[in-house]
C-alpha cells in the first residue's frame, strides 16, 4: 500500500484518548500464527470481553464457519462441537473444531455468527471475525478480500508481525471501502477460553482514510483484536435494528518466545492514530 506524505504524517500523530467502553467481541482463537510442519490445530469460537477481565457470554451456533486456502472454501460448520468458555467469573457456551493443515500457505478462518441482541445498545450486533494461520514460510490468501458483509483485510506485509511492527490494511463492506472507519485495537489481557489472565494490555484508537486504509503500530507481543464497528451495510435483523462489525485477530510474536507470542506484562496505555483527516 502507498501512502501520501500528509497521510503518513497524520498516521504517525498520536494523542491520548479515553478508553472505549469494553464491549463483547467475537473471538476466533487460532493458538499459533505459524506452523512449520503439517499438523492439526484445535480452533475455538467464543463471545465475550477477553480484554477486560475475561467475561464470556453464550454463543449460538454460528451461521457460517469456513476456512479459505488459495481461493477454496471449506465449510467447517458440520464439524463444530460445543465447548465451554471460562471467563474470570463465569462460564458460557462456545464452539470448537480441529483443522488438519497439510497445504502450505495462508489458511483464513472466518466466523459469521448469529447476531445476538445487545439490550444496552438496543440493537442486534453481528461481528464477522477472521483469523489466520500460515503453514510453511510463505503466504497466499492473507491480503485477498472475501467480499464479506464486513471485513478487515490486512496488507501482505502485515504477516509475521514482531513487536513494534506496522499493521496496515483496509476496512471493507461487501468488497467496497468504508471511508473514515473508526477502529478499536486492543491486546488480550485474559484468555476467554481458559479463565486465566495473560500478559499484555493496551489499546489504540485509529481512523481509516477515505479509501478505508489504515496503519497502526502494534507495540508488543500478544493476541490483538482489530474491530471496526458498524461498517456493514445491512441495518435490520427481522424487525429490529442491526449493526455489523468486522473483527480481525492478529498475533504479534517475539522471535525469542514461543509461537503463542507471550510477553512480559505491560503498563496499560492508549493511543489514537488517523490515516488522514476524516471528520
Amino acid at each position: 500500500m502507498i501512502f501520501h506524505a500528509n497521510m503518513m504524517a497524520a498516521a504517525r500523530a498520536l494523542s491520548l484518548a479515553p478508553r472505549p467502553t469494553p464491549a463483547a467481541l467475537q473471538l476466533c482463537d487460532i493458538p499459533v500464527a505459524r506452523m512449520e510442519q503439517p499438523g492439526t490445530l484445535t480452533v475455538r469460537l467464543a463471545r465475550g470481553v477477553p480484554m477486560s477481565g475475561g467475561a464470556v457470554f453464550d454463543m449460538a451456533a454460528p451461521r457460517a464457519v469456513f476456512l479459505v486456502h488459495r481461493g477454496t472454501r471449506t465449510d467447517l460448520r458440520p464439524r463444530l462441537s460445543p465447548c465451554i468458555a471460562r471467563g474470570a467469573l463465569n462460564e458460557a457456551m462456545a464452539w470448537e473444531t480441529t483443522l488438519a493443515l497439510d497445504q502450505p500457505g495462508d489458511h483464513l478462518l472466518v466466523a459469521v455468527p448469529e447476531p445476538p441482541w445487545d439490550a444496552d445498545a438496543r440493537v442486534h450486533v453481528q461481528q464477522i471475525a477472521t483469523a489466520r494461520v500460515r503453514l510453511g514460510p510463505s503466504g497466499s490468501d492473507w491480503a485477498t478480500p472475501l467480499g464479506l458483509a464486513a471485513e478487515i483485510v490486512p496488507d501482505p506485509g502485515a504477516s509475521d508481525l514482531a513487536p513494534g511492527g506496522m499493521l496496515t490494511g483496509r476496512v471493507l463492506a461487501e468488497g467496497r471501502p468504508v471511508p473514515c472507519a473508526a477502529l478499536e485495537i486492543e491486546c488480550v489481557q485474559a484468555d476467554a477460553l481458559a479463565g486465566r489472565g495473560m500478559p499484555g494490555g493496551g489499546w489504540i484508537l485509529a481512523t481509516a482514510d477515505q479509501s478505508g486504509c489504515f496503519r497502526v503500530r502494534l507495540p508488543h507481543a500478544g493476541l490483538w483484536a482489530v474491530a471496526a464497528r458498524g461498517v456493514g451495510a445491512k441495518q435490520w435483523h427481522a424487525t429490529r435494528p442491526l449493526r455489523q462489525d468486522a473483527v480481525l485477530w492478529v498475533r504479534v510474536t517475539n522471535a525469542s518466545s514461543d509461537c503463542r507470542g507471550s510477553s512480559p506484562a505491560r503498563t496499560p496505555w492508549v493511543r489514537r492514530t488517523t490515516a488522514n483527516h476524516c471528520d
